[in-house]
């Protein structure tokens, strides 16, 4: 990874993702965290991608996990292979 961004590793069940231990800056201030920018299981058979935009987020995985998200009715998805992304004006149509 390389860039203007830093990242961090964590590493646990996914019952713990977002509870990375932030401390807060003071007794009555909290420190959220953004969620994960890449996240996956430790078998890599899917993987989530995130960017600070949070109105999207890439899927990977198996044929039938795709289908699966597409299916979906209550979710905006659309197919996608690797390397292409929707053309600027295609997102300003949704």
């Amino acid at each position: 990874m390389h860039g203007e961004r830093s990242y961090l590793l964590f590493r646990g069940p996914a019952a713990d993702v977002g509870q990375w231990g932030a401390q807060p800056y003071a007794t009555d201030v909290e420190r959220p965290l953004p969620p994960a920018s890449l996240t996956w299981p430790a078998d890599h058979a899917w993987f989530i991608a995130a960017d600070v935009d949070t109105s999207w987020l890439c899927v990977g995985g198996t044929q039938q996990l795709i289908d699966a998200v597409l299916a979906r009715p209550d979710l905006d998805a659309e197919p996608a292979t690797h390397g292409a992304a929707p053309a600027d004006d295609d997102r300003e149509a949704r």
